[in-house]
């Protein structure tokens, strides 16, 4: 019985799944997908790894300080890097390009796009969880050095000029900045976070906001026809034959196809590669996560896991990078770690 209680939902759903993705790639897979296997596998097995520290009681408090400390300094290089390309239009990984190449036109401005090591989305998602959460933690610690590195990751962020993770960033700032409002100096940084900021951020993106209206008209024809060339195709090739639609084309195969492409939506790409049981398997990832962290809501780990979940999340629904390797183990860490403190200060009630 004590052994069972050690299982988690989730520690199932990760077994199931690895068990899953590893036959899948056996049975369906180029010369190219076998490459890039690691980011699909790695994190899973890692879960493992980490469910193993977690039973054995070989995780404690420190370790979370110690992977905070690391990605705090490897995220505050990364940043400096993009600041770097940001402002000499220089990048050490890639050619200088125009944001997203053919797409300039849509998005109606000419600028340099930063690509770091992560590469500007994935970034600028991490600098996104990182600000947010030094927000949460300065709203509980008012430590002003929460602050200070709240503000600097926000500056990384503007530095990837990736748009969604800059567009939630500021509006998860406004809406956790509202709720700690108490003192003086928090209005002062309010102003300036709120005001100052933002009359930079509309000074690079000048032209953008100049066409808004006219990129308003043209959104819902463009929309319309997107939705048209994504789910034909992709229905098409579901309901081909009931093997496409249970299993998928393969990790990655479904864009190679004659009719594919990248598909920049976590979920219909999942449902391409890996069918309608990997897409269950997905859903039922983030589902035992997030009903498992509910008992934890008191926990300083609570927030991060919250946070990572959500973002990978939204991230994931505009993304194609929907097998990101660094953040699935990030997120796997954290929940492990934070399940091993509320089952230590459970027994630790139950003796009491």
């Amino acid at each position: 019985k004590a052994n069972r209680k050690n299982w988690l939902k989730t520690d199932y759903i990760v077994i199931l799944s690895l068990f899953y993705y590893t036959i899948h790639l056996i049975y369906l897979h180029d010369t190219e997908s076998i490459r890039s296997s690691y980011m699909l596998l790695f994190p899973y097995i890692y879960y493992v790894f980490f469910r193993h520290l977690r039973v054995n009681r070989k995780l404690n408090n420190n370790d979370i300080n110690f992977l905070y400390s690391i990605m705090l300094i490897a995220l505050l290089v990364e940043g400096g890097l993009f600041l770097t390309m940001y402002f000499f239009k220089v990048s050490p990984f890639a050619e200088p390009v125009e944001i997203y190449g053919k797409t300039t036109e849509y998005i109606l401005l000419e600028i340099f796009q930063p690509v770091g090591a992560m590469g500007p989305v994935e970034a600028g998602f991490f600098f996104l969880l990182f600000s947010i959460f030094n927000l949460y933690v300065y709203n509980f610690t008012r430590n002003n050095m929460a602050i200070y590195i709240h503000l600097l990751f926000l500056v990384f962020l503007l530095a990837t000029l990736s748009r969604l993770p800059i567009i939630l960033g500021l509006l998860l700032s406004f809406l956790m900045w509202l709720k700690g409002l108490v003192k003086y100096k928090d209005i002062v940084l309010f102003f300036i976070l709120f005001l100052f900021l933002p009359s930079i951020v509309v000074s690079f993106f000048s032209d953008l906001f100049m066409n808004l209206k006219l990129r308003l008209l043209r959104t819902s024809i463009e929309v319309e026809a997107s939705n048209r060339i994504i789910l034909s195709p992709l229905i098409e090739f579901l309901f081909k034959n009931h093997k496409n639609f249970l299993f998928g084309a393969g990790y990655q195969l479904y864009r190679t196809l004659p009719y594919g492409y990248a598909i920049h939506n976590l979920f219909l790409a999942q449902l391409a590669d890996f069918g309608i049981i990997g897409l269950l398997l997905l859903i039922g990832l983030f589902y035992t996560i997030i009903s498992e962290i509910k008992t934890c809501r008191s926990s300083y780990l609570y927030q991060l896991v919250f946070y990572s979940v959500i973002l990978w999340i939204i991230n994931g629904s505009v993304q194609y990078a929907a097998y990101s390797f660094h953040y699935y183990t990030f997120i796997f860490f954290i929940f492990n770690l934070l399940m091993l403190q509320h089952n230590l200060l459970s027994e630790l009630n139950l003796r009491r």
